[in-house]
């Protein structure tokens, strides 16, 4: 009896893991491919690669923004003739 009742939990156990594996396929697929092989994921997560260059993008769209600025005021400067 202890057996069955055992057999009987682990099959209603078991069932209930079929479906999260099914969502997170499906999950998978909708997001799509990496655009990168997974070695090259681990060696940028790993040494950081990802993020300096995030920064130096971020970097160089500040160093454009404040050029931008510099010409504006300096454009506004000869207008007033200051």
């Amino acid at each position: 009896m202890e057996i069955r009742l055992m057999a009987i939990m682990a099959a209603v156990m078991l069932a209930g893991c079929g479906g999260a594996a099914d969502q997170e396929t499906a999950d998978k697929e909708k997001a799509g491919p990496s655009s990168k092989p997974f070695t090259d994921q681990v060696v940028e997560g790993f040494t950081g690669r990802t993020a300096v260059d995030a920064g130096m993008r971020a970097k160089s769209r500040v160093d454009g923004a404040n050029a931008a600025t510099a010409q504006r005021q300096k454009d506004m400067d000869d207008a007033l003739g200051e």
